[in-house]
């Protein structure tokens, strides 16, 4: 993976001829583009998508060739070679380039390599598509891989192998891959490293050579490219640019090896993590459901067994106390191989009694096997997935085109938009052919906690595990049947909406009926409506958001932390009364802020009055003991999760704490470690009765209607004295000339640096100038610190906005580097970055300007997102709905004297967070931290008396 840590899981489903392609591609009633596929001469694949009123364009190129299929004595070329095509081409020769003019035209880029794919994708502002194209398309044609940088790139990518040690995600795969099939590929090491990547029997320059010239050819490559421009012109465009990629004829090679040999199941793994988690996983390998894709005989059974309503596994395991929760899920392994799996977050009982979850949930397919494969609940699901399709948002640019480019060789073109939603041809024969492969002698037990043992060590992440073949006698134990009646299939579900009319506009005669702003409304004393009858998006869906504010005042952390394990505990209760509400695409979602909580309930619009009607009173809700043990343990446990994190996540934490004046997680784990179900009891029945209460109804929805559900909604939860309240500043404003330095006692072998520079106020001037900075200066940063410093590979500039007051934080984290040459690098940039200011020009500028406008100017795809954003701002301080328009206009004022200025005031206000690596760390680290901490706590109480 190139800059990011991004990991993108998308299923693959199938590989079909293009004969088999149909001439139509089916979508979405409510998709407005155009599409139009065809292959080049030199046989790449293409899809074409027009949006006229696209403001990104977007473009993704996929490889059907990955790290299964590096060489032998190459692990990681693959992923190697996807970092070097970043670093300049013939045509583009600075290493710089390509990023620089992505970044700078209000865009991002990335790629990634998986085990049979690589993938290569950007974004940018719809009218640089053909530059960014024309940069992009060089990749293939003629890469550099320049000596210099293939020795400088090892580094970057040993730094993000480093990176990931820690990573228990990635240390359970890598163990999983010392068990699997010895002749599957796949299960080899596909990072690469130092050691992989060096020069020995031959060249690794000569290496990258052979690989690309072997495998990037263009009749194994499909490009997705969506833009605004006409698909006549979009097609005239791609194929300016792309005919000129080699066409080598290639056949892909083939992976027909299964998962594991034969005879080796069934087996378990068992892997020790560093974070304090149990996990069950249980996979099935069946035979593959290529031909079934329309069917989808796997994902019926899926979804009976993810269920979480009553009748369910998950309520039954619940109830026992056994488990936090389960997922199933199926996935396409290959042309010979699909795979079943559920895995459970266990509770410390269900890790000591996993059999017990094991023979629950066979005894649950057993249940499947005799009632549950039924016609109606097929009906039901696929009616749910046409309804989803029939109005279905429009996708983020960017994971729009790398899914598709994805698609294009594994499905026949008339399902590459639907394929997701299809349900089509009920056969019960086929269902139970597939549930004859979830046997107990037919599966793979991977577990996973802290507390185990292992007699092996993985040897690339050194993660510490054991196999085991499963005995019969454990396979019998699992096997055995049991009578369990509170197990049984559930019925069709009450909350599908059947009324998918939009509701009329309402009449513009009055400032009330404005149909294109949001309104306020005061229905009671401390009870403020906005209101916004949907005319955009035009779909059967809604969203009521619904906030308390405590009156005056900021929650301590004990009343936070009580207030969240409440916010716990009722989602828990939520989670089974309402599931069969979110199945039907109707969602409820309680959280918890500093000062209060907020409520959501979005989807359909038709059946949210029956959800508001069930609601419970919040500060009456019967909380169960053993829920309360089990989720406060849980919340334990993610805060201690907290300290395994990357070392530069935990600066950005700490960061925040300092900022903000909270407690951090060593002080908040000792006071939650101390709360009791009655202090949770007493806070709902005295912290809900007064507060201000503030409601936006978004959508599908009248005036009156939202007037209506927004008091009921006040009723039902019995908040009996609402009451207005002001808003309060959180933030920790630094004192000029501030240069403070706390040292992060992180156990971690990279060292990191966090460098926060805060801004003078938050001012639209102040907020745009330092916006236009951070466009300015990033992508500069990265190149510096990571291609040529090669500091390490997590290394990247950023605004940073808290409560509105603005700030740049420039973060690296390094496995070779200390802190004090990163420090040394960051000031040299700074000073670096003074200079370069003073130089730019005005056609500079307004480059950079209209980079920034494009993304201030990012388009609001769902409803969803339309609706947060509204949100936002109704709770952001002071209300302004034309914040765009004013940052817009702000930016387009702003002179190279402003931004000066800015830039000077940054300087003067750093605050660094610094962590050592565990093998320089010193206890002089630990007196410069106390010192510095006090001089923290001397300036929030001196903002405090302010």
């Amino acid at each position: 993976m190139y800059l990011k840590s991004c990991v993108i899981l998308l299923a693959s489903i199938t590989m079909f001829s293009s004969a088999a392609f149909a001439k139509s591609i089916n979508k979405s009633p409510n998709d407005k583009r155009s599409y139009q596929s065809f292959t080049l001469a030199n046989k790449m694949q293409v899809l074409i998508i027009s949006d006229p009123e696209a403001k990104k364009a977007a473009a993704s190129l996929n490889l059907d060739i990955g790290s299964s299929n590096n060489p032998e004595n190459r692990a990681g070329l693959a992923h190697f070679l996807e970092h070097m095509l970043f670093l300049g081409t013939e045509k583009y020769p600075d290493a710089n380039a390509y990023s620089s003019f992505i970044d700078s035209h209000g865009g991002s880029q990335n790629a990634f390599t998986a085990a049979n794919n690589t993938n290569y994708f950007f974004d940018i502002k719809a009218d640089a598509l053909e530059q960014g194209l024309d940069r992009f398309s060089q990749f293939f044609i003629a890469p550099l891989f320049s000596e210099k940088y293939t020795q400088r790139e090892k580094q970057a990518v040993h730094s993000e192998y480093q990176s990931k040690l820690q990573d228990d995600g990635q240390r359970n795969y890598s163990a999983f891959k010392q068990i699997m099939n010895p002749a599957n590929p796949q299960r080899h090491f596909a990072v690469g490293s130092l050691t992989t990547l060096a020069d020995n029997d031959t060249k690794i320059r000569d290496d990258l050579l052979a690989f690309y010239h072997s495998y990037y050819s263009a009749n194994r490559m499909s490009l997705v490219v969506l833009g605004k421009e006409s698909l006549s012109d979009l097609r005239s465009l791609v194929t300016a640019k792309f005919a000129a990629v080699k066409n080598l004829d290639i056949t892909k090679p083939a992976n027909n090896y299964t998962t594991f040999a034969d005879d080796q199941l069934p087996l378990m793994l068992k892997v020790k993590t560093l974070k304090d988690y149990r996990h069950l996983s249980l996979s099935f390998p069946t035979p593959s459901t290529k031909a079934y894709f329309k069917e989808k005989p796997l994902y019926y059974i899926s979804s009976l067994v993810g269920y979480e309503g009553q009748g369910s596994l998950t309520s039954y395991l619940k109830g026992l106390g056994l488990i936090n929760g389960l997922s199933a899920s199926s996935s396409h392994s290959s042309d010979i191989e699909s795979n079943f799996q559920v895995s459970f977050s266990l509770t410390k009982k269900g890790l000591e009694q996993q059999d017990k979850v094991i023979n629950s949930f066979f005894n649950f397919i057993n249940k499947i096997e005799q009632a549950g494969i039924d016609e109606s609940l097929y009906t039901e699901m696929a009616s749910l997935s046409a309804q989803a399709f029939q109005f279905l948002s429009q996708s983020n640019a960017t994971g729009y085109v790398v899914q598709l480019s994805q698609r294009l060789k594994e499905l026949p073109q008339q399902h590459w938009l639907d394929v997701n939603y299809l349900m089509q041809g009920f056969n019960k024969q086929h269902i139970s052919q597939f549930l004859s492969f979830i046997k107990a002698d037919n599966m793979y037990v991977n577990l996973q906690a802290n507390t185990l043992v292992g007699d092996h060590t993985e040897p690339y992440f050194g993660g510490q595990y054991a196999v085991n073949k499963v005995a019969a006698s454990t396979i019998e134990k699992w096997s055995k049947k049991l009578d369990i009646a509170e197990l049984f299939i559930r019925p069709i579900n009450p909350y599908i909406a059947t009324d998918l009319n939009i509701i009329p506009k309402a009449k513009a005669t009055s400032l009330e009926a404005d149909n294109s702003t949001v309104q306020q409304y005061d229905l009671t004393e401390g009870v403020t409506l906005w209101h916004l009858q949907d005319t955009q998006f035009l779909t059967p869906k809604a969203n009521l958001f619904f906030t308390f504010i405590i009156p005056d005042r900021v929650l301590t952390t004990k009343e936070q932390l009580t207030l969240s394990l409440y916010v716990r505990l009722v989602n828990d209760k939520f989670n089974e009364l309402f599931y069969d509400a979110a199945s039907a695409g109707i969602y409820l979602n309680l959280y918890p802020h500093s000062r209060g909580f907020s409520l959501r309930i979005s989807g359909y619009n038709q059946k949210q009055p029956l959800i508001i009607e069930q609601l419970p009173a919040l500060a009456d809700i019967d909380l169960s003991a053993d829920r309360f043990s089990i989720l406060k343990s849980n919340y334990l446990r993610s805060l201690s999760n907290k300290t395994q994190e990357k070392p530069y996540q935990q600066l950005l934490e700490q960061l925040s704490t300092h900022l903000t004046g909270s407690d951090n997680i060593a002080q908040q784990m000792s006071i939650l470690a101390d709360l009791t179900l009655d202090d949770v009891t007493l806070l709902a029945k005295s912290l809900f009765k007064q507060g201000e209460i503030r409601v936006l109804s978004h959508g599908n929805i009248t005036l009156e209607q939202a007037k209506k559900q927004s008091l009921e909604l006040v009723n039902q939860l019995d908040i009996t004295s609402p009451i207005q309240s002001n808003n309060i500043n959180q933030v920790l404003t630094l004192a000029a000339h501030s240069d403070l330095n706390i040292i992060a006692n992180i156990d971690s072998s990279d060292s990191a640096v966090a460098l926060y520079l805060q801004g003078l106020d938050k001012s639209y001037q102040q907020r745009a100038s330092i916006d236009l900075l951070t466009e300015i200066i990033s992508t500069q940063y990265s190149n510096q610190l990571r291609t040529e410093q090669q500091l390490g590979y997590l290394v990247f500039a950023s605004a940073m906005s808290l409560q509105k007051l603005p700030a740049i934080v420039l973060i690296t984290q390094s496995p070779h580097a200390t802190p004090e040459k990163i420090q040394q690098s960051n000031q040299q940039f700074l000073l670096d970055s003074t200079s370069d200011l003073a130089n730019i020009s005005e056609q500079q500028l307004l480059k950079f300007k209209h980079s920034l406008i494009s993304r201030y100017e990012k388009k609001t795809n769902t409803i969803y997102q339309k609706s947060s954003q509204l949100w936002q701002q109704i709770n952001a301080s002071p209300i302004a709905f034309d914040e765009k328009q004013q940052m817009i206009a702000t930016v387009e004022k702003l002179t190279l004297a402003d931004l000066k200025d800015s830039w000077q005031q940054l300087l003067l206000k750093q605050f660094a967070l610094i962590s050592y690596s565990n093998t320089i760390a010193t206890e002089q680290q630990t007196i410069e931290t106390s010192s510095t901490l006090d001089i923290l706590a001397k300036l929030k109480k001196e903002q405090l008396r302010k």
